[in-house]
């Protein structure tokens, strides 16, 4: 596929992936593996990056209802 030439939406889609899954404890390992600032991913904060990301798809989830409820009525 085109798109997952680029290490951008790989990351989105291991992400997802992982958030998917309830895979709390493969978060760090998807985050490093994707990204070219692995020494950036503090091991210490996997619990808060997961937490976050779960709130970002949840809270984009939550946008995509409304746009589509909108459009539609």
């Amino acid at each position: 596929n085109f798109f997952f030439n680029y290490p951008g939406v790989t990351l989105v889609v291991d992400v997802n992936q992982c958030l998917e899954g309830k895979k709390s404890s493969d978060i760090l390992s998807v985050l490093k593996s994707s990204t070219s600032n692995a020494n950036d991913i503090i091991p210490e904060c996997a619990d808060k990056y997961y937490d976050a990301l779960v709130k970002a798809k949840a809270l984009k989830s939550e946008r995509g209802k409304l746009v589509c409820y909108f459009s539609t009525n």
